[in-house]
């Protein structure tokens, strides 16, 4: 089985400390970039930033660990 344009998504507490890494140490490509959603590329990879906020309702999946 071949995946196509596999992404990954993970829930972080700090948006601006995540761009800073997986960009600058990792060599992500950032596609789109906000508090609460980012979007990150690199070789047909996508790496999805969830940002989790004190105040914000939403959490974790639990399917998604």
């Amino acid at each position: 089985m071949n995946a196509i344009d596999p992404m990954i998504v993970l829930y972080v507490h700090h948006m601006s400390r995540a761009l800073g890494f997986y960009p600058k140490v990792l060599g992500f490509d950032v596609i789109a970039e906000s508090p609460g959603w980012s979007m990150l590329s690199r070789s047909g990879f996508q790496i999805g930033l969830h940002g989790i906020y004190p105040g914000v309702s939403e959490g974790t999946a639990a399917h998604a660990g």
